[in-house]
């Protein structure tokens, strides 16, 4: 297929080929070619194609998309009040959407709702609106099993302050949804897709840098997609005190226990970016316990969550707790420790007291606090203090735990060789946590 032969002679008029953007997906099996329109921004109008590695076009498509975020709604509505800069969030990616085959044959025309596109999304968005039961500022997120084709991330750079990117997940154009395309991977309670950056510019996002892209006879920008990890409440939710009744199998007698803390991350290899405020991201913090006795071994899994779909930053209020297992879940850095069968009690004992009033609260008690509070209760004097973040839209004026300010700390304890560093593990990309014993009845 030829770009030439399938463009009309306006649409050929008006693309601009010295501003295509190429972006590589799943190990390079799959790369897209976005170009622009002349006198539209690229993240508004482009050609999106996807090509082999010769550069032969195996299909292509013209998208126009017009975003309506929150923010354009407040200085719209409230023109008088608006707020600039990075304090004003785009909680929300609303808008349309208009695409077309290369050819100019209409394929569809359709609203985005949060991020979703609603030809693709009608009936779990029918259903999320008769199941939707309580009210939430501004929206309660929709208990979606597939993740939306926009997202909003916001990126710190460590000073304070963040800044707000759009990113498109491009191969969903092609493939009707973010999973028809075969974007997510189920691992443990967490859902992975890649997302590149809608403005075509990674290099000031969450999402890395911008490189050139040497072809036979110039260059094409090349843009690195982000990889965004979705925590999800798992449907594995579980009685947190029948887990624990299982290290009562085995003898405190010359058993060896140990306790191990984990962190997520939402970007991976990026601490400072993904939170994304549009569904809910702010990754994960998950503890493992394990007790070994006479040959004998029981490992638990533990996570804290909201009773909700998402772990939404859409409220900051307190909302009911929930225990979950984390077996298999991917982490980015974990800190073992080694304890002590007394110790093991204290542990557990600090579990059950969470357990009896679980009360869950993003920017005050959220998984990272459970899990930290928990790791802490024994390790006496040498307390595990992490740095604190602003996580966006909460009222926290002192910062609050999270993932990221976990993953910060590990790596740097390891980097000094810290007296602990043997106990850091910090995989390539990321690992996973093993396999949980279970309940015991």
């Amino acid at each position: 297929m030829q770009l030439s032969d399938s463009l009309d002679e306006q649409m050929k008029a008006k693309i601009d080929y010295n501003g295509a953007i190429l972006t590589k997906l799943y190990n390079d099996s799959l790369k897209i070619l976005r170009i622009p329109v002349t006198g539209s921004a690229i993240e508004n109008e482009f050609v999106l194609l996807r090509i082999e590695e010769d550069g032969k076009i195996l299909e292509g498509r013209i998208v126009e998309i017009e975003q309506i975020s929150d923010l354009q709604d407040d200085k719209i509505n409230n023109p008088d009040n608006a707020i600039t800069g990075t304090s004003l969030y785009p909680t929300t990616s609303n808008g349309r959407i208009n695409m077309q085959h290369i050819n100019g044959t209409h394929i569809f025309q359709s609203t985005i709702i949060n991020g979703y596109i609603n030809e693709w999304h009608k009936n779990e968005l029918l259903s999320a609106r008769v199941e939707e039961d309580i009210d939430v500022y501004p929206i309660k997120p929709a208990a979606y099993k597939v993740l939306p084709e926009v997202v909003i991330t916001a990126s710190s750079g460590g000073g304070g302050g963040y800044s707000y990117t759009s990113w498109y997940s491009l191969g969903s154009f092609f493939y009707g949804s973010s999973v028809a395309g075969g974007s997510n991977s189920y691992t443990g309670s967490s859902i992975s897709a890649y997302y590149s950056s809608a403005n075509g510019s990674s290099s000031t996002s969450a999402g890395g840098g911008n490189a050139k892209h040497e072809t036979k006879d110039n260059y094409i920008r090349e843009d690195k997609p982000m990889l965004v990890d979705f925590e999800l409440l798992p449907e594995d939710v579980i009685d947190v005190n029948i887990y624990l009744r299982c290290f009562d199998l085995l003898p405190d007698a010359g058993a060896n226990c140990s306790i191990e803390l984990f962190t997520d991350i939402p970007v991976d290899g990026k601490p400072m970016a993904g939170f994304d405020v549009q569904t809910g991201s702010p990754g994960h913090t998950f503890l493992q316990i394990s007790k070994s006795s006479n040959g004998q071994r029981i490992t638990q899994n533990i996570g804290f969550y909201p009773a909700s779909p998402f772990k939404t930053l859409l409220t900051t209020a307190p909302i009911d707790g929930v225990f979950a297992d984390n077996q298999y879940h991917e982490f980015n850095a974990s800190l073992k420790m080694t304890i002590s069968a007394e110790q093991l009690k204290i542990v557990i004992d600090q579990i059950k007291r969470v357990a009896r009033y679980p009360k869950y609260d993003i920017d005050d008690y959220n998984c990272t606090d459970f899990a930290l509070n928990v790791f802490n209760s024994v390790r006496g004097i040498n307390i595990l203090e992490i740095p604190k973040l602003d996580i966006p839209q909460t009222m926290n004026p002192y910062g609050s735990n999270t993932p990221q300010g976990v993953y910060l700390k590990l790596k740097e304890m390891k980097s000094k060789n810290s007296t602990e560093a043997n106990n850091i593990t910090i995989p390539g990309a990321k690992g996973y946590a093993g396999q949980s014993h279970g309940s015991c009845n």
